[in-house]
């Protein structure tokens, strides 16, 4: 059975609560490893919008993000062509 949580209805609200988080340090942090291990396709399980993935993406990395929220993918596929970013996809999947 598929849970479906209340960020379901409002995308938006999920991004203001957890948006207190420093994604550029994240980012930087994962880039230093990934360099260091010629990775260059990111797996982004439970990714949600995927502000992190965004950011990969921006850097040159091919990320793929999965999540089981629809409006939670669509809003990172919002974000992402609103900041012109071409190296993220989001897929619905289960985890």
């Amino acid at each position: 059975m598929e849970r479906i949580s209340f960020f379901e209805a409002e995308p938006e609200l999920y991004e203001k609560i957890f948006g207190y988080r420093n994604f550029k340090i994240q980012v930087n942090f994962l880039d230093k490893i990934f360099k260091k291990n010629n990775a260059k396709n990111i797996l982004d399980i439970a990714s949600g919008h995927s502000p992190q993935g965004r950011l990969l993406a921006k850097k040159g990395y091919k990320v793929s993000g999965i999540d089981l929220s629809e409006s939670l993918l669509m809003l990172g596929r919002k974000r992402a062509k609103n900041e012109k970013i071409h190296g993220i996809k989001f897929y619905r999947k289960n985890m």
